[in-house]
């Protein structure tokens, strides 16, 4: 079986950013994208993607997505990205978790997404899930970690599968020198 790579990343499915590291991974591979990313103040929302490259016969998919609640707040917001949709089938997307039960720092999100019916699994690149995130502190960074990804096919058989976590660091933005 071939691997399959998985992305977060505040980019869309099809802009640049995602066709630079399709160009890293080898098929059905996942991974957190940016693998780094730098947020400038508390309270500073943004949003990680966890897409999927080049994979194929995607029927359905699970994932946890643990991040220290000292320093991100999960915001509750959570989103289906496009890609099951995309072959014209109904979907079952499901927030199976979002809480503070990993351990006494670190938050799980996790998800769940499926095709519905007797359908063909889907083929592509593009966006599995959108989660929304707000800082809470400074100066301090914190993993965000993908754990037990299952893919299926529409046999119900897994889908082999490498992880490529991610990490958000909260620092001051600094600004230029006072103005007089």
């Amino acid at each position: 079986m071939e691997n399959f790579r998985v992305v977060g990343c505040n980019s869309a499915p099809n802009d640049v950013s995602l066709r630079r590291h399709k160009s890293r991974c080898r098929a059905n591979s996942r991974f957190l994208d940016p693998a780094s990313q730098t947020v400038s103040a508390i309270g500073d929302s943004f949003e990680v993607n966890v897409s999927i490259a080049d994979v194929s016969n995607l029927y359905g998919y699970q994932f946890k997505l643990h991040y220290d609640s000292t320093i991100l707040n999960g915001a509750g917001q959570l989103a289906e990205g496009s890609l099951l949709s995309s072959g014209g089938g109904q979907t079952f997307f499901d927030i199976v978790s979002f809480t503070d039960d990993y351990n006494s720092t670190y938050w799980t999100v996790w998800i769940t997404d499926t095709l519905t019916g007797s359908i063909p699994g889907v083929s592509g690149s593009r966006v599995l899930a959108t989660i929304k995130f707000k800082s809470l502190t400074l100066a301090a960074s914190t993993p965000l970690q993908l754990q037990e990804v299952v893919l299926l096919d529409p046999n119900i058989s897994q889908i082999s599968n490498q992880n490529y976590d991610g990490t958000v660091t909260v620092v001051p933005e600094f600004t230029s020198l006072l103005e007089f």
